[in-house]
């Protein structure tokens, strides 16, 4: 039995390789919580470095770039920004392993909601772990 494919969703990929975009994000100028302001033109070097230095097929590497695009415009929400800069490198971590898994639907983006709220039930439990130890 097979499932139906549903072609408004972008494929999952690993947090790993969504990190290394929003790193070459930083080495290009632009912080996840304040790269809505960059420009279209550095946003594209991005792009293009990531599409250079990364040895994946084609496909896994237009999913990864589709996501940081929608995990971008998701940061630019006020309550993403709350988010991260209260939590500084660690909730950049966990939006990127959030968004990473998140379903993601090519016309509707990310749902900021539930990042927000994957991102805020993730640094609670991380929170409460270092506590209990």
């Amino acid at each position: 039995m097979t499932s139906p494919l549903d072609l408004s969703d972008v494929p999952r990929v690993s947090a790993r390789e969504l990190s290394v975009a929003v790193k070459l994000l930083a080495l290009h100028g632009g912080s996840l919580a304040a790269a809505h302001t960059m420009t279209d033109d550095a946003l594209r070097n991005v792009f293009a470095a990531y599409w250079s230095l990364v040895a994946r097929d084609a496909a896994r590497k237009t999913a990864t770039l589709v996501r940081l695009q929608h995990l971008i415009v998701v940061c630019a929400s006020r309550r993403m920004q709350a988010l991260l800069a209260e939590h500084g490198g660690r909730g950049v971590a966990e939006a990127v392993n959030a968004a990473a898994t998140s379903r993601l639907n090519v016309t509707y983006g990310l749902n900021p909601a539930k990042l927000a709220r994957a991102l805020h039930t993730a640094l609670n439990v991380t929170a409460t772990e270092k506590l209990a130890a």
